[in-house]
């Protein structure tokens, strides 16, 4: 399931653009493509630049095929389904299945990262459960995502 959600509309501009400016023959945007298209943009980028963007992008080091640049396209905010992918780390932290977060579900979930002390849990908990009362729930899991630092 993609992560993004991209209209009708903006499918068939991302096929447009992709369409005008790939190689015919590979299906690809190649780098001599890639370098115009910057170029008209007044970049001027060197073979190396151009090989890491691609690279970046895409698996295949001839260029970006149109998979590839709907999914980079699609990774701009305003096309992401930032709800899907809440509910989807919101799911991951909910270890023990409840819906809502809890001491333990945080400790095994960032255990998994590395060493974690229980002050440092003790420290999110305090920061992310607004109500105070020793639970997260997924509206305050989603405003620590979306507090201005």
């Amino acid at each position: 399931m993609p992560l993004y959600n991209v209209s009708a509309a903006q499918f068939q501009a991302c096929q447009e653009f992709f369409n005008k400016n790939a190689n015919l023959s590979t299906g690809m945007i190649g780098k001599q493509q890639l370098r115009g298209v910057l170029s008209k943009r007044g970049l001027d980028v060197s073979e190396e630049i151009l090989t890491d963007i691609i690279n970046s992008v895409s698996v295949d080091a001839q260029g970006i095929n149109f998979q590839c640049f709907v999914d980079l396209v699609s990774s701009y905010k305003n096309l992401r389904d930032t709800k899907a992918e809440m509910n989807d780390a919101f799911r991951i932290f909910d270890v023990s299945g409840k819906g809502v977060l809890q001491r333990q579900d945080l400790k095994v979930v960032l255990g998994k990262l590395g060493n974690i002390s229980d002050n440092d849990i003790e420290g999110l908990m305090d920061t992310i459960d607004a109500d105070k009362n020793g639970l997260i729930d997924f509206e305050e899991f989603v405003a620590v995502f979306k507090k201005k630092h």
